[in-house]
């Protein structure tokens, strides 16, 4: 459980910030040349099979946190050398520790050893003294809204509302938890950014999504975005967050034509995602979504980029991606929890940093964003007009993070494991 009132991204908002001390690494790792590419953003990524990358960090970790738990620190992901890092803290064995590293097979990215000065059973117990028992933060206490552990940067992290002493909830905190506490304050409402509210079929990913008839789409914020296509059974679905709407209702694009109905109860499903079907008929040849991402840029059809693969698990720690909504356009983020709660859905998601900003140097997901598509460049090759579908934008704040749903998960709760056929998995012709 976390302290806070974060926000869903419909209809409404809410803000937070946070909290640490970027630890100390002693790393084993050898400095190797890696090939990357910095994109027209000015943001490096790797030239590397994105989606194999992340199984081998998924099931690198899983590995080391069944076999440490006490002193396991983390796998990293660095866009900058496309190498992982295994992390460890004290009572580990080092040797013991390398030696499990190197029984898992590393042929999607090199794997290193690293050495730091926490662990996450260290951290996640600090956190939960914070949550258990609030009046360490005496007078403070309700402006407090969300206690969270940095996985990427081992710190834990705490947000409090505007003209909160944060310097004195730190010392408050950092006594309290016996570890460094860093504290954030929410920014300042942001305008909005370059948007997509007029949409003909297909609807893109990315495009506006309004629950009632919209007659002035290029004025009107959205309500909520559309996401990737999904395909299960053969019948192609158009995805978004599961907390837009409720079962049976209307979703409108731009003009009065209803485009979908919303289907799904989200929480009984367990993920913030939502599969609807087109307002006329289910047939799979209506490409209602297609393989094709927008994000952000003037409407022209030129800037639809490819969906060309999608992960099979969550992003690793340290990944970059953009996110994109139908009001903020494209947004940078840097995962720095693969599994974080926001409050008012009660339920999971990777979280990403987003203080890199975005194409406008814009570091929001904004209110009416749920749904939107989160992509990583496909980076394999040197091409990189195309994107790996990784994740639907789920809550936000304005403390510079957001909350996302790995579409690997969507794929397991609607009868999928893996990126086997059974679930709804990400839709490209």
């Amino acid at each position: 459980m976390r302290v806070g009132r974060l926000a869903l991204l419909s209809a409404g908002g809410a803000l937070l910030l946070a909290a640490g001390l970027a630890p100390a690494e002693a790393s084993t790792a050898q400095s190797t040349e890696t090939h990357s590419f910095v994109d027209q953003f000015g943001k490096t990524f790797a030239l590397i099979d994105f989606p194999a990358v992340s199984v081998e960090a998924d099931t690198l970790t899983n590995a080391l946190m069944k076999q440490f738990p006490e002193s396991f620190a983390g796998v990293v992901f660095s866009e900058e050398s496309g190498r992982l890092t295994a992390r460890y803290g004290p009572g580990a064995d080092p040797d013991a520790f390398a030696t499990a590293v190197s029984s898992v097979d590393g042929a999607a990215a090199p794997v290193d050893v690293a050495a730091v000065e926490y662990t996450f059973a260290g951290l996640q117990g600090a956190e939960a003294r914070l949550e258990r028992d609030p009046s360490w933060a005496g007078t403070d206490a309700k402006a407090v809204f969300n206690v969270w552990v940095n996985e990427l940067q081992g710190e834990l992290t705490i947000d409090v509302a505007p003209g909160t002493d944060t310097e004195r909830v730190r010392t408050a905190a950092t006594d309290a938890a016996a570890v460094y506490v860093k504290v954030r304050t929410e920014k300042s409402p942001p305008v909005l950014a370059t948007s997509r509210r007029q949409d003909v079929q297909p609807y893109y990913a990315g495009a506006a999504m309004w629950v009632a008839s919209t007659t002035n789409p290029a004025t009107a914020t959205a309500n909520c975005t559309a996401g990737f296509a999904f395909i299960k059974n053969g019948v192609v679905f158009q995805s978004t967050a599961g907390h837009c709407n409720d079962e049976g209702d209307n979703h409108w694009y731009h003009g009065t034509s209803r485009a979908w109905v919303f289907s799904g109860d989200y929480q009984s499903i367990g993920v913030d995602a939502a599969l609807m079907g087109g307002w006329t008929d289910y047939d799979p040849s209506k490409d209602l979504g297609g393989p094709n991402v927008w994000f952000g840029q003037p409407i022209n059809t030129t800037n639809y980029d490819p969906i060309t693969s999608a992960n099979s698990t969550g992003p690793p720690l340290g990944s970059a991606m953009y996110a994109g909504g139908a009001n903020s356009g494209r947004v940078y983020g840097v995962v720095v929890d693969t599994s974080e709660l926001c409050a008012p859905s009660g339920l999971y998601y990777t979280l990403l940093d987003t203080t890199g900003g975005g194409s406008n140097n814009f570091p929001y997901i904004l209110q009416g964003d749920s749904g939107g598509p989160v992509t990583r460049w496909n980076t394999s090759t040197p091409a990189t007009d195309d994107h790996v579908a990784v994740a639907l934008v789920g809550c936000t704040n304005l403390y510079d993070t957001a909350w996302v749903t790995s579409v690997h998960r969507v794929n397991i709760a609607t009868g999928g494991t893996g990126d086997s056929n059974g679930g709804a998995r990400v839709y490209r012709q």
